[in-house]
């Protein structure tokens, strides 16, 4: 029985069903755009090239091309494989031929056709002797190749039309004062491209370069060696890599059998040691001999070989540590994982969803699954939940989608979740039942939404998204209240239309439960949905906005627009400086007009984001779309009965009301959260009939 965690799905043997060059596997690869696998076979001096499945992970041969065949050369014992950030061209070094081979690739077929080689001692290049491993810059212009046996880094330029180098400079060890270089076995340079780091196996250390991103050259900066100032984890480094965030590097020591850690500085591009993770301690195994190490794509996990373990280990990684957590070790003849012997190499598809390995041994590439880190929502007792990931590692997210089901109420009520401290459902020290228990209930609880007992024509609650996050392990229970909300509660000490669900009104359903408030059921289920954009402040006191405050690009909005009322309203959304709704008016990033300052609505008004203007004719449908910015709060207003030039000019007394109760002439709420980005609208003067119907604008946003 599989765990889905690095399940193995199958390997690829050279010399069976047809496929070749994989004698001696050392180094893997895939294309950037994910529908190949290249490995560098180092006995038969040769690159195979394999079609990817990108739904299995599965594997098909293709071709192989090998040293002194059809002009070929530059791979005797090729060492290292990497494909150009634009996916036409392959790179592979020849250890034996200290020489770098130049392919340019067929994005349909995945074919190489040979181009040129580039090899040490001929017309001036140098720092190839022994070539380990090779890497191309983000920016796609320079390519750069580690020489084991000059202990050095070669540096060429990269003609991108037709993939061709052209040597620029070599770095070398004990020359210049640059050092860490010895036996260079790998390198690489950092997402933002500003740095090159190198594995000298020699020197057990990581030589750190800044790079000049126009000439491609390089200036050391430091060197980070093993047993000095505490760092552990680097004997005999010979692999190296940088989470794609940037801001850790992890360092493989094939002596010391370890993974080693560091933080990495952006703009000095200087490392601090963190911690190592060493194989036979605190469990973790799979690392005897660790030969290379990768952070998969979407910075989750790190995998590294370990050539004498002939495994492949997998570690959960913590985002804001760069700490490492021991997962699972998949060894070689052992519960059918077949490829892994002498396993040399690891690489992970750009999806993140599958893991390849190149067993030197073996001849052969084996697949796996990555871990597949699932939200498990569990009932602990009564009415008192535990939703954690699969993995539980610190650090995880664990997401919950609920639904409402059916809903009879005559009011609108509003729904809640809240955390616990145990699985009593206690709250600092406080008992579900004594006095004082909903109140700090409600103080930390969530509103996920509102339900409206009259819907408009064409609006369905089964088309709204809830999706919720909360760090992994954590123990909730949920709460209802009737016909006011969570706020009004709290501000009134009347607790009395506050309900907690109980033991008797949950029911297991498709791998989730239903919740049933008397005249409201929710199904309530673990889900690997994403939290929609935007959603951020969202179910918090006055957090009926859109915060993209985290986005760096435009963000393209989709309305949907429904109607239950006489007065023909509008809506519109305007920019806020703060989560307490201050208004920017001279573009300082600072609020000028504070919520219940004069001239609020005016400034709200005119600062609205044009082009979002919406309204609808009653009972009707109405769809629109529109941009909101960058790095920005975005606040929702209507206008009852009348449109911006009202309130703009004074001339007419028209009502605008706010998701910021003090700026409300009423001070009464209205707009409620229905679910993710759905706000609910009540145009009549102090709450008037508190149906929240009155406008429903849904919104669905997308990074343009």
């Amino acid at each position: 029985m599989t765990d889905k965690i690095l399940d193995f799905v199958e390997f690829k043997k050279n010399g069976i069903d047809g496929v070749d060059g994989l004698a001696g596997v050392d180094s893997v690869t895939v294309s950037p755009d994910g529908k190949f696998l290249y490995a560098s076979g180092y006995l038969d001096s040769a690159v195979a090239v394999f079609a990817r499945n990108a739904d299995t992970g599965k594997l098909s041969f293709v071709e192989f091309q090998q040293d002194g065949i059809n002009g070929v050369n530059g791979l005797a014992n090729a060492s290292s494989v990497t494909v150009s950030p634009d996916g036409k061209f392959l790179y592979a070094s020849g250890y034996f031929d200290s020489a770098v081979a130049v392919f340019a690739r067929n994005a349909d077929t995945g074919k190489l056709s040979f181009m040129e080689v580039q090899k040490d001692g001929t017309n001036g290049i140098d720092g190839l002797g022994g070539v380990e491993s090779v890497t191309v810059s983000p920016d796609g212009k320079f390519l750069y190749a580690a020489g084991a046996t000059d202990s050095a880094v070669g540096v060429f330029a990269r003609n991108a039309d037709t993939g061709k180098l052209s040597f620029v400079e070599f770095q070398k060890d004990g020359s210049n004062g640059v050092d860490g270089l010895g036996g260079a076995e790998s390198v690489t340079v950092s997402p933002d491209g500003k740095f090159l780091y190198a594995a000298g196996y020699d020197d057990s250390a990581v030589g750190v370069f800044a790079r000049n991103a126009q000439t491609g050259k390089l200036s050391f900066v430091e060197v980070q060696k093993d047993g000095t100032n505490g760092i552990d984890g680097l004997g005999g480094a010979n692999s190296v890599t940088v989470s794609p965030d940037g801001k850790f590097l992890y360092a493989a020591g094939y002596d010391d059998s370890a993974v080693a850690v560091f933080t990495r500085n952006a703009e000095t591009g200087k490392l601090s040691f963190v911690e190592v993770q060493k194989d036979g301690t605190n469990g973790v195994d799979g690392l005897a001999g660790a030969e290379s190490v990768t952070v998969s794509p979407d910075d989750k996990f790190l995998y590294a070989n370990g050539i004498n373990d002939s495994a492949v280990a997998v570690f959960a990684r913590d985002a804001k540590t760069g700490k490492l957590t021991f997962l699972k070790v998949q060894k070689d003849g052992k519960d059918g994982v077949d490829g892994l012997a002498g396993a040399y190499s690891v690489t992970v598809s750009p999806d993140s969803k599958f893991v390849y390995t190149g067993g030197y041994d073996d001849s052969a590439v084996s697949v796996f699954n990555s871990p597949n880190n699932v939200s498990v929502l569990t009932k602990i007792t009564g009415d008192i939940f535990s939703l954690k990931t699969k993995l539980n590692v610190k650090g995880d997210k664990g997401k919950l989608s609920i639904k409402i089901k059916n809903s009879t109420s005559k009011d609108v009520n509003e729904l809640g979740v809240f955390v616990v401290d145990d699985e009593q459902g206690k709250i600092n020290g406080i008992a579900p039942g004594a006095q004082g228990y909903t109140e700090a209930a409600l103080l930390r609880s969530k509103v996920i939404f509102s339900t409206l007992a009259n819907l408009p024509n064409g609006f369905k609650t089964a088309d709204l998204t809830n999706i919720l996050e909360f760090d992994s392990d954590t123990k909730l229970r949920f709460y209802l209240v009737s016909n006011t909300t969570t706020q009004s509660v709290l501000s009134g000490k009347n607790f009395s239309n506050v309900l907690f669900s109980s033991a008797t009104n949950n029911n297991v359903e498709n791998e989730g439960f239903s919740l049933n408030f008397q005249n409201l059921v929710v199904d309530v289920q673990a889900t690997e949905q994403e939290v929609l954009l935007g959603t951020g402040l969202q179910g918090k006191n006055q957090g009926e906005l859109i915060d993209l405050r985290s986005v760096t690009e435009s963000v393209k909005a989709n309305f949907v627009v429904n109607r239950e009322a006489s007065y023909n309203n509008f809506v519109g959304f305007y920019q806020v400086a703060d989560e307490n709704g201050g208004i920017d008016t001279n573009g300082d990033g600072k609020a000028d007009i504070l919520v219940g300052q004069a001239g609020y609505a005016q400034a709200a008004v005119r600062g609205r984001v044009a082009g979002i203007d919406l309204t609808v004719n009653n009972q009707g449908t109405a769809t629109s779309t529109g941009t909101f910015g960058a790095n920005s709060l975005f606040a929702p207003f209507i206008i009852v009965d009348g449109r911006p030039d009202a309130i703009l000019t004074g001339t007419a007394n028209k009502n605008v009301y706010f998701a910021f109760l003090g700026a409300n002439s009423d001070k009464v709420n209205h707009i409620r959260l229905l679910g993710n980005n759905t706000f609910g609208f009540e145009d009549l003067k102090d709450g008037g009939d508190k149906d929240y119907n009155d406008v429903i604008v849904q919104t669905k946003l997308r990074i343009t």
